[in-house]
């Protein structure tokens, strides 16, 4: 059987989850705000370039789930650890051990935490039901494709030899399959993997220069690969659908995407004031241009920033240089100057490290941090020999209750002395049971430590330690100071501690 107070995993997943959440969407927003400061900085360069900018900034958003799952390399300590902030309060102050108070001071803490654990999973929920239904309306989407394309015709003949030949200028490896769809009012690229090109079927009517406009741009699509560049907008908004920073990347990346294949179509030898008349006429037949279907990728005219690409083609001091691979290097090093970072630091709290023999004090509360007292080398020793009778007293608190180990306590220590159970062996029980929230046996068995070695320090240090955090200040207070007259290596912090806990009795009493 799993004993819960010897479990090692003792973290709430919920609030590690949510805590991740929230860590991702930080560093994501820092993320999207440096690509907008970085696409601002390239405003006199080529859509191309800027369009790179966010594309590195949304395969970052999808890289640091990854990074946050690693430990970080520094911390910042910005923000408190949320499973301490879901953990046991500080209750009211208390008057004494009295089994009573110390039981309605546990159970009021343990009903707050359990409301700040609600909400917290709440959110957890929220954010998860939104990525679900982000992800459900794309499959969506998809399934409306697949149906349209199951219907749509194969285009030969003069269309097929227009794709091939516009596909060998743009460089493409192989011919893109060209197909005609009754549902469609424009053309559309199609597919992440193995993309298509599909064009309403009136577009057997249109003139030679129309077709050569409309192929050249989906075409450029293809070549930029951004199937698969939608692919990870999907998934990026999907995961940061809270965000209005990620949405804005998304459709900034949308707006330079369509500014680039533009600039392709002109450095095809079109001519800006032909191919614009091009968009307006197509935009007529539109009537105006319907919103974008969910399964679509993108069009040759969009209503919503006709007027944008429209001036962005006639204007004739815009870069139109579509960039090489150096570029596209560079844009992966700089984000991956940022990602890295980013990953390897820490914006939640740290857990002190316990070295062997040191005892770890902490701020009243903050109950996260006592799993590195409860975990430390002698309660880990304990576990690997699993000889000591600390590990069995344990055992006796869970399955039979705390006045069955007292008893089993007393008289092991009849039975076989004194130095049965070792100081430090009992201190990290305590603080065992303190970190699952079972403050009246962690109380128990610190006083009991007490009692067993009344000239150590520690102890006492301990003893006061828990008191402080269940909110019983003027015992904690006379713990305290009990430790210091016994030598107290924690002197600083403890004197610390008595310091704020009087200012707070005052503040009451006030």
């Amino acid at each position: 059987m799993t004993i819960p107070i010897l479990a090692a995993g003792l973290a709430d997943p919920s609030a590690a989850a949510l805590q991740l959440v929230l860590d991702i969407t930080l560093k994501g927003s820092l993320i999207c705000a440096l690509a907008g400061l970085a696409a601002l900085a390239l405003r006199r360069h080529s859509a191309y370039a800027r369009n790179l900018v966010w594309a590195g900034a949304l395969a970052a958003l999808l890289l640091l789930p990854l990074g946050a799952l690693v430990s970080p390399v520094w911390r910042l300590d910005i923000l408190p650890e949320l499973e301490g902030i879901a953990a046991l309060p500080a209750a009211p102050a208390l008057s004494g051990l009295d089994a009573a108070p110390a039981d309605a001071a546990v159970a009021a803490g343990e009903a707050r935490a359990a409301t700040r654990a609600f909400w917290m999973r709440g959110a957890l929920a929220a954010w998860l039901a939104g990525a679900l239904l982000t992800a459900a309306w794309y499959l969506l989407g998809r399934l409306e494709l697949r149906r349209r394309l199951r219907r749509a015709r194969r285009l030969d003949g003069d269309w097929r030899r227009l794709g091939d030949s516009l596909g060998r200028e743009l460089g493409l490896a192989r011919p893109v399959p060209l197909l005609a769809s009754s549902g469609l009012t424009t053309a559309i690229t199609v597919g992440a993997f193995r993309p298509c090109v599909v064009l309403p079927a009136a577009a057997d009517a249109w003139p030679d220069g129309r077709r050569r406009c409309v192929l050249y741009h989906e075409l450029a699509h293809v070549r930029r690969r951004d199937g698969l560049v939608e692919l990870m907008a999907v998934l990026a908004r999907a995961c940061h659908w809270f965000n209005p920073l990620v949405w804005w990347t998304v459709r900034q990346l949308h707006v330079e995407r369509e500014r680039d294949c533009d600039n392709a179509v002109l450095n095809g030898g079109a001519k800006p004031s032909d191919y614009a008349l091009q968009l307006m006429e197509i935009a007529a037949d539109l009537g105006g241009g319907a919103a974008r279907p969910a399964w679509q990728l993108s069009g040759i005219s969009q209503g919503a920033n006709l007027k944008d690409r429209l001036l962005h083609i006639l204007d004739p001091s815009i870069q139109r240089r579509t960039g090489g691979r150096r570029v596209a290097l560079a844009t992966a090093v700089l984000f991956l100057a940022m990602v890295l970072p980013l990953s390897a630091s820490g914006i939640w709290r740290s857990r002190p490290d316990t070295k062997k023999g040191e005892k770890v004090v902490l701020p009243a509360g903050d109950m996260a941090i006592l799993a590195a007292d409860a975990e430390s080398s002698a309660w880990n020793s304990m576990l690997k020999k699993g000889e000591d009778p600390v590990l069995k007293m344990a055992q006796v608190i869970e399955e039979e209750g705390l006045d069955v180990a007292v008893a089993f306590y007393h008289d092991l220590r009849a039975k076989k002395g004194g130095e049965v159970f070792k100081e430090m062996s009992v201190n990290a029980l305590g603080y065992r049971l303190l970190h699952v929230k079972r403050v009246k046996e962690a109380l128990a068995v610190f006083t009991l430590n007490t009692e067993a070695y009344p000239e150590a320090w520690n102890v006492w240090d301990s003893l006061g330690e828990c008191h402080m955090i269940i909110g019983n200040l003027p015992t904690a207070i006379e713990y305290y100071e009990q430790s210091l007259t016994l030598g107290s290596e924690n002197e600083k912090k403890a004197k610390l501690f008595i310091e704020q806990m009087r200012a707070s009795l005052a503040e009451e009493t006030s």
